[in-house]
Order: structure tokens, then C-alpha cells, then sequence
């Protein structure tokens, strides 16, 4: 089996006066990068989705594929349009339960060995939700697995939340290829360069990291984002992020607390 789009960078940045999600555009096999495209999508007048792990899976044998990221999409617009508001998380298990209906049919078509091995990586993709809901500001991320049992030859589809990146509170998240921007929490120049550490961005990013709300906004958001994907460009390859699998350009995803939400495309650093 091969999958297209292996692994990406996006963040959720929740501040005082907005919420701010950012994802980079990089879709990428073992081979390195591919194309480019958008992996967000509007789900209400104050909430985002968007899709980490792999859109687009292919038999090698069979031929046959499961496109989960343009089921993604046509999710997006199922929940845009339900005639029931639904909260974040509530859309996020909507769009994870819909597919993982896709991803047993295409798995169900291949030797419970093949998908056994295949599962080695549990988790197929993430599906966050961002936005305000009743408890107001809020980030859910849910993610579609694989279950196995060696011993039994068995495999199930499952949807699991990830607590590790749900949160009510100001602060930030990551998920994807976080390994870099994880370090900035502890790091003192052993790994990242102390000059790197000391540029104004990223150290707005490392102090948000540690639970430093004071200097969040949804405009110091933006730049801490952009930083997060250079220092993943540039010190990825030590960190063991595969070349390419997080590239410019980057969409950046404004929702306001007060205010529709702004879309903006930033091409280089």
C-alpha cells in the first residue's frame, strides 16, 4: 500500500481576542514533496477543519484507492449545511466516523495481514475541529486508526479522541510533523540554536509553548506559526522530519471572537 501526503505541520493557536489555525500546503509520499494543496475547510460562520496523516491511499496490488482528504472536503460542507448547529465535537466525530466507513471498505479489500502490517503507524489521520463553541473558544482533535491483534489475525477501524490536543484555554497545539517546534518548550540552545531561540517569534512561541498566554494575539499568532514552519523546514532533517513533508506556502485561518473568519496565504518567511 502507498500513501500519498505521509505528514504535515499545522497548529491551533487560541488567544485572548481570536482563534488562529495555520497548515502548511506540502502533500508528500516517501519520495518527498508531490504538490501543494489547501487542508482546511469552513465548517460554520465560527469554526475550521482540517485534515493530518494520509489523504490518499492506493493498493499497490489491487489498484484500488480510498481518497479520504476530497471525502474530507464534502464532509466540510455536509456539517456546513446540517440543520442542526453542531459543536466542534460533535463535527469532528461526524467527519472521522463518515470516514472511517471509507477506509474499512478499501481495507476490507486487501489480506488481514497486509492491513496488520500496514497498521504498524495506528493512526491514519487527525481530524481537528477549531472554533467557538458553547464553552466557547475550543480545538478538538479526533483521531482514525487501525486496531490490530496479531495473535488472532484481526484488524478494526476505530475513532479515538486525542485528549493531548483537545483544549478550552488560551494556549497552543500542534499535530503532524511537531517534533522541532515540540523541543522549543524545554530546549536551551542544545538542539535549536540559542540565536534561533532568542529571534522575537520564536520566542513568543516557546513561551506560549510553556503556557505564557501574555503576549498571544491573533496578529503575534500569524508570525509564530510562520516561524514554527521555518524552524521545521530548516531543522527537520536532524529532528527526523523527511524532507518535504512540510513546505511553504502556508494558509493562515483567522476566527475572530467578535467577526467572520479571514483566510490569507503567506508564500515565504
Amino acid at each position: 500500500m502507498t500513501a500519498l501526503l505521509v505528514a504535515t505541520l499545522i497548529g491551533v493557536f487560541i488567544t485572548p481576542d481570536g482563534i488562529v489555525i495555520g497548515a502548511d500546503t506540502a502533500l508528500s509520499n516517501l519520495g518527498g514533496q508531490v504538490a501543494s494543496q489547501q487542508k482546511f475547510c469552513l465548517t460554520g460562520p465560527q469554526s475550521v477543519a482540517t485534515m493530518q496523516g494520509a489523504y490518499w491511499l492506493e493498493d499497490t496490488v489491487t489498484k484500488a484507492t480510498v481518497e479520504l482528504h476530497n471525502r474530507f472536503r464534502d464532509l466540510c460542507a455536509e456539517v456546513g449545511n446540517a440543520l442542526s448547529p453542531m459543536t466542534p465535537q460533535q463535527q469532528a466525530n461526524h467527519i472521522a466516523t463518515a470516514l472511517r466507513v471509507d477506509l474499512v471498505e478499501f481495507l476490507q479489500q486487501m489480506p488481514a495481514a497486509d492491513v496488520i502490517k500496514y497498521a504498524s503507524a495506528p493512526v491514519v489521520a487527525r481530524i481537528a475541529v477549531s472554533g467557538y463553541g458553547e464553552r466557547g473558544p475550543e480545538s478538538v482533535v479526533v483521531g482514525l486508526g487501525i486496531a490490530i491483534d496479531k495473535p488472532t489475525n484481526r484488524w478494526e477501524v476505530q475513532v479515538r479522541p486525542l485528549a493531548r490536543l483537545t483544549f478550552s484555554a488560551c494556549g497552543v497545539r500542534f499535530h503532524g510533523q511537531e517534533s522541532v517546534v515540540s523541543v522549543l518548550q524545554t530546549d536551551k540552545g542544545v538542539r535549536i540554536p540559542r540565536a534561533e531561540l532568542q529571534q522575537p517569534d520564536v520566542a513568543r512561541l516557546a513561551a506560549l509553548l510553556k503556557g505564557d498566554c501574555g503576549d498571544a494575539s491573533i496578529r503575534s499568532a500569524t508570525a509564530m506559526f510562520v516561524q514554527a514552519v521555518r524552524l521545521t523546514l530548516t531543522l527537520g532533517p536532524n529532528f527526523g522530519v523527511p524532507q518535504g513533508t512540510v513546505s511553504m506556502p502556508v494558509d493562515i485561518i483567522t476566527i475572530p471572537r467578535d467577526g467572520s473568519i479571514e483566510t490569507t496565504r503567506i508564500t515565504s518567511w
